[in-house]
């Protein structure tokens, strides 16, 4: 029976040492990887209706880098080698997913990411500049966008303005190029990166369908131009004329 008893003994320890260690808990902050994933996700989704604003991006990079930090700073950790590797994996999954939601939502690809080309510093002010103008920044973009091109129609009778602004709707954006969208923005950085050959990709392609899905914020618009138009004519009101004095006159 002790024989037994010990044998059982033995296997049990056998079978634990076969337990791989979990080390789900190895990325650390606020917010889990798996939840800034999703969050991101969401994002992409609807950026024109976009409620939760927060740089989830800059969020993970911020906590992978005290991930990283806390690990090797503290002397007992154990399986530092597999940790540092779960972390390894957690970044090159993080980095695959967003290159495929830009690809995907945006139409914009990055140069020399498949091949493993672009450093990681880099990589990642690539990543913040498309996803902050983009997405974080989608809803300014475009009404700065079509406010501007509605603004030869603002000394109109404010009647003529709403029925013009409707009218002209399905088609403001689409008569832009991308470089064009950029420009009206002062967005010289990601033009420099599309002329550079990094980034590439019709943007608009995917991007303006989003703008004409949403009849609200075109309502919301017209109503920006129209309260611009009127603060203008209040204010037209209020300057007095310019009386040049009695000796410019002779």
């Amino acid at each position: 029976m002790a024989d037994e008893k010990e044998g059982l003994n033995h296997d049990t320890t056998d079978r634990n040492s076969n337990i791989s260690p979990d080390f789900t808990g190895v990325f650390i902050g606020t917010y889990p990887f798996t939840w800034i994933l999703d969050a991101i996700r969401e994002q992409f989704t609807d950026y024109v209706n976009l409620n939760d604003t927060t740089n989830y991006v800059e969020v993970f990079y911020v906590q992978l880098a005290n991930s990283y930090r806390t690990l090797y700073n503290d002397s007992s950790t154990q399986f530092l080698e597999e940790k540092v590797a779960e972390l390894d994996r957690l970044y090159e999954k993080f980095c695959d997913e967003l290159a495929d939601l830009f690809q995907l939502r945006l139409n914009i690809g990055l140069n020399g990411y498949e091949e493993g080309h672009i450093h990681s510093d880099h990589l990642r002010y690539i990543f913040l500049s498309i996803y902050k103008r983009f997405i974080l920044q989608a809803k300014s973009n475009f009404k700065t966008i079509l406010i501007s091109r509605f603004s030869y129609l603002l000394s109109r009778p404010s009647e003529q303005v709403s029925e013009s602004l409707l009218d002209m709707w399905n088609s403001l954006i689409t008569v832009l190029t991308p470089m064009e969208f950029l420009a009206s923005l002062g967005e010289q950085n990601l033009i420099d990166l599309f002329h550079s050959g990094q980034i590439v990709g019709n943007f608009l392609q995917k991007y303006s369908p989003k703008l004409y899905q949403n009849q609200h914020f075109l309502m919301e618009v017209v109503n920006s131009a129209l309260l611009y138009q009127k603060t203008l004519q209040k204010i037209e009101t209020r300057i007095p004329p310019i009386i040049p004095p009695e000796d410019a006159l002779v």
